[in-house]
């Protein structure tokens, strides 16, 4: 397993929960990526979990403490 920063090849799945399987949270990925644009300006950071196969398996969101 390596973990590695968001990048676009895995943003999609990231914002949607990782349930791209699923076609409602497919739709439903605007809140999730607002809620990124919003936030990523003051210091959000994701960390996304990949397996061997490089599949997404998990994820780590973190702000700075003030």
């Amino acid at each position: 397993m390596k973990v590695i920063d968001l990048n676009e090849k895995y943003f999609q799945t990231f914002a949607c929960c990782f349930e791209d399987w699923s076609e409602e949270m497919t739709n439903a990925t605007g809140p999730k990526k607002k809620w990124f644009e919003t936030l990523k300006d003051k210091g959000l950071r994701v960390k996304i979990a990949l397996d061997k196969d490089e599949n997404a398996v998990g994820l780590i969101q973190y702000l700075p403490a003030e």
